[in-house]
């Protein structure tokens, strides 16, 4: 039976990919780190096309329970997976909410017009004046050095425990 035939046409690509990286697990037998995934249905693809193969295992982490846009790990099955091999940071920030109201769309648009591809960020998370945001390990120095800004609020992203 073909595999397409089960998921919409602008999925395809996906598809490719998932297969990619499942190919380069069972060659290499080393580990893939993927980037956050949509939530829920590039999850949910992965983990059927992945499905029952015993050979591998799929892991997903977001950094906290209920979060939507989550990491996946791909991995031979015998491989230890913990918190630390997703390679996620949790950024936080404050800002004068006496004076501004900053909203999810104002943290994403000073990510994106910073470089930053949407598959590096995780989800952002904003109470009261803090913004908190999980981001890829590997683009934590750049997003600390060229996000001092959103709207018109001077911010300092730092790094803190999750």
């Amino acid at each position: 039976m073909e595999l397409y035939q089960h998921f919409r046409k602008e999925e395809y690509p996906f598809i490719d990919q998932v297969l990619s990286w499942r190919d380069h697990v069972h060659t290499r037998y080393e580990q893939k780190v993927i980037d956050f995934l949509h939530p829920p249905r590039e999850q949910r693809i992965f983990q059927t096309i992945i499905g029952n193969d015993e050979e591998l295992q799929l892991k997903f982490c977001g950094g906290w329970e209920k979060a939507e846009r989550k990491r996946a790990i791909l991995a031979p099955f015998y491989e230890k997976i913990d918190a630390e091999s997703f390679e996620l940071e949790l950024l936080q920030a404050t800002f004068p909410q006496k004076f501004l109201s900053i909203e999810h769309p104002d943290v994403l648009g000073a990510f994106l017009s910073a470089g930053v591809k949407r598959k590096k960020i995780g989800d952002i998370v904003i109470q009261e004046d803090t913004i908190q945001i999980l981001v890829a390990k590997d683009i934590t120095t750049y997003l600390v050095t060229n996000v001092t800004a959103i709207k018109n609020a001077r911010i300092n992203f730092e790094s803190i425990p999750p």
